[in-house]
């Protein structure tokens, strides 16, 4: 059986990931595959925590959904049609997310950390706005 070819638009269409964010930093700014350094245990603690760890030190995480109607994406800034201009960059989606999960050190991630206040104020932001 023969597989119909993907349309220009099915093909350029950004793949839905679970970004992870981290409470640490590396020295390294590309591309790189965590799951050959980290990886969340399946099983969840009684208050809903995902556990994991990376190097040996503990990790506590929770899955954080975006607003409803919001998308997050992450951009590449790619060549654009003018070859000769180096300096001519276009953002392209390589990814799109609906919810992240989010790390913190030994902790769970309560309320008061700062992606949980970010989703707050996109709510006062719409109320102002509407």
């Amino acid at each position: 059986m023969r597989m119909p070819k993907p349309t220009k638009q099915e093909a350029e269409k950004p793949e839905e990931v679970v970004p992870d964010i981290f409470p640490f930093r590396t020295s390294e700014s590309k591309k790189c595959s965590p799951d050959i350094y980290f990886e969340p245990s399946k099983s969840r603690e009684a208050d809903g925590s995902m556990v994991a760890s990376v190097r040996g030190r503990p990790l506590r995480g929770s899955e954080v959904s975006l607003p409803e109607g919001y998308k997050g994406a992450m951009v590449e800034y790619v060549n654009a049609n003018d070859v000769n201009d180096p300096n001519s960059k276009t953002p392209k989606v390589q990814y799109t997310f609906s919810k992240l999960n989010v790390w913190n050190l030994s902790l769970p991630v309560e309320n008061s950390h700062p992606i949980n206040k970010v989703m707050g104020w996109v709510k006062i932001a719409e109320a102002m706005h509407s």
